[in-house]
């Protein structure tokens, strides 16, 4: 068990610092959609901390668009002003002469010494948007196993410029008169390049160990593209769909059952007010042998600061399941977690 995980965990970490390579200097938007959402998200959270270092990061990967930059990032948060442009005037003094000129509707190009010199100095000092959430809670399964169990997470999150990676763990656990009685863990690595338009590629791998399943563990890869169909300050939703591959150890005969498979992903995000929202995450991977759906709905609601409470259903799915399993199971949580 320990010398799977190390390898999955191993691999993932390998193609995390591969797809962080910093993408090449081809034209891009002045704002890039994946900042597009977290200047949303940030504005949403009233993170004005947070929603300055994305303008800050996002004038860095081009200077040429300073003044567009700022200008979007104004418009989009008038209560930000004072912030943002405290914030760019110290990070670029080059170009503090011409925020008045931007706000009044132009848009200075910078010299090219000024370009060089301000790229230059921001990624010296390691000037990257990173954000994550870490959760705790407890939760009750039914399916293959009917137990209270506590349940965790962990999120990180890391753009550079169209670049952003994303990882992912979860776990859920539960132990009752000295054996386990429940047991899942499940980590992803996701990298998104996002192009104008809303279109963009990805690649994702996933490990997943269910005790209970009736695989020791399995493992997915996919790439291919996705398309944010809505994205807006109070409601984002992007789909994803590739092709991919599937390998399954089985429980019982440890035997290890590899095919092709198409994935599809749905990732919906509606902000009701300041201090709430709702989440819905779809999952379908579909091969020869079985079809595995996963669909997870949450609401969020913010108690203090970064700290969160949250309740979620999950359901899992599978079209075929190993004998003696079942092909269904639920999970309700209520969790609290911070974001960071």
């Amino acid at each position: 068990m320990v010398t799977r995980f190390f390898r999955a965990l191993t691999s993932q970490f390998i193609l995390w610092s591969i797809l962080s390579v910093a993408p090449s200097k081809a034209d891009q938007p002045a704002i890039s959609p994946w900042t597009s959402a977290l200047l949303s998200e940030y504005a949403y959270r009233k993170d004005v901390n947070a929603y300055c270092l994305a303008v800050v990061a996002q004038i860095a990967q081009k200077p040429a668009n300073f003044g567009k930059v700022v200008m979007e990032a104004v418009n989009r948060a008038p209560e930000f002003r004072e912030a943002i442009l405290a914030a760019t005037s110290q990070a670029f003094p080059g170009f503090a002469d011409n925020i008045d000129f931007v706000l009044r509707g132009g848009l200075p190009s910078p010299a090219p010494s000024q370009q060089f010199s301000t790229a230059t100095n921001i990624k010296s000092n390691g000037l990257s948007l990173w954000s994550g959430e870490v959760e705790l809670g407890g939760s009750r399964s039914t399916g293959n196993t009917d137990r209270d169990q506590a349940s965790g997470a962990f999120k990180l999150k890391h753009q550079y410029g169209s670049w952003l990676n994303e990882a992912k763990l979860h776990f859920d656990y539960a132990r009752k008169d000295d054996e386990t009685s429940a047991r899942r863990f499940a980590s992803s690595l996701q990298s998104r390049f996002g192009a104008s338009k809303g279109l963009y590629a990805f690649l994702f791998v996933q490990y997943q160990d269910d005790q209970f399943s009736g695989f020791d563990f399995e493992v997915t890869e996919s790439g291919g593209a996705g398309y944010h169909i809505v994205d807006s300050e109070r409601v984002t939703w992007r789909l994803e769909l590739g092709p991919g591959g599937r390998q399954s150890v089985v429980s019982e005969s440890h035997k290890t059952e590899s095919e092709f498979v198409g994935r599809a992903s749905s990732e919906f995000v509606w902000r009701l007010s300041e201090s709430a929202k709702i989440t819905n995450d779809t999952s379908v991977v579909t091969g020869s042998d079985r079809t595995t759906t996963e669909n997870t709905i949450a609401l969020s609601t913010t108690i203090i600061g970064q700290l969160l409470g949250r309740a979620s259903f999950q359901v899992r799915h599978s079209s075929s399941p190993v004998t003696e399993t079942k092909a269904t199971d639920t999970l309700s949580k209520f969790s609290l977690a911070y974001q960071f």
